[in-house]
C-alpha cells in the first residue's frame, strides 16, 4: 500500500470523530515526528522518518509543515485559515498552495474503551482504537490529550503491514503560536478554492 493511501485512510478515521460547528479551540504547538514503515508485495520494509511542526490558535487555524530530512527546510505541509474555511496544501520545493474548501471542527474521544494512558509530547494522553469505515476492524489508534481535542499521536496500519506514525513532541498546550507561521510565504503560487475563483 501506497504511504499516501495509509495517510488518507488515518484521515478519514480521525474525521470520523470530529464534530463541526464548534468556535473555540486549545491553542497549541508542537514539533512532530513522523513515521512511514512501508511494506511491498515481496515483504521488503522501508522506513522514512521525518520531522516538522504542527500548530493552532484559539480560532481553529491550524498549520502543519514536513521538514526535509537532509535540510531540516519544510517540503510539504497543510495550512488551514478558519476565518475564510479555507485549507491549503503546500508544496515547499514546487512552491505552490493548492486551496480547497475545509471545515474543521473538534476531535472528540470515541466512545470505545480506552486502550491505555501514557504521557506523550509531555502531556497526559489517553488513547482508543480507531475503525476502519469499510471493514469495521480495528486499522488504528488515536491518542488524545486529556483534556483537551489535542490528537498527541495516531497509528494506522494498512492491510499489507504497512504503517503510519504521527507522534506530537514537546508539546505545549494553550499558548498562542507565532501569527508569522499561519502567513502563505510570497513565493508561493497560490490556487484558491473553485468557489473563490469567480
Amino acid at each position: 500500500m501506497k504511504i499516501s493511501e495509509v495517510a488518507c485512510g488515518i484521515a478519514m478515521l480521525i474525521f470520523s470523530h470530529t464534530l463541526l460547528g464548534q468556535s473555540s479551540f486549545i491553542p497549541y504547538t508542537a514539533t512532530t515526528r513522523e513515521t512511514i514503515n512501508n511494506v511491498d508485495e515481496s515483504g521488503k520494509h522501508s522506513l522514512i522518518v521525518n520531522e516538522g511542526i504542527k500548530a493552532r490558535t484559539a480560532d481553529g487555524s491550524s498549520i502543519e509543515e514536513v521538514y526535509q530530512p537532509e535540510t531540516k527546510a519544510p517540503a510539504r505541509g497543510m495550512l488551514y485559515n478558519a476565518s475564510e474555511g479555507v485549507g491549503y496544501n503546500l508544496d515547499f520545493q514546487q512552491h505552490t498552495a493548492l486551496g480547497r474548501d475545509r471545515r474543521i471542527g473538534h476531535i472528540h474521544p470515541p466512545k470505545q474503551q480506552p486502550i491505555g494512558h501514557e504521557v506523550i509530547g509531555g502531556v497526559s494522553a489517553t488513547g482508543y482504537p480507531m475503525f476502519d469505515a469499510q471493514t469495521k476492524k480495528v486499522g488504528g489508534e488515536i491518542w488524545i490529550a486529556d483534556g483537551t481535542d489535542v490528537i498527541v499521536k495516531m497509528k494506522s496500519t494498512a492491510p499489507g503491514g504497512s504503517t503510519y506514525t504521527l507522534e506530537l513532541t514537546d508539546v505545549k498546550l494553550r499558548e498562542d503560536p507565532p501569527s508569522a507561521l499561519f502567513k502563505l510565504p510570497s513565493s508561493m503560487s497560490i490556487s484558491k478554492p473553485v468557489h473563490q475563483q469567480q
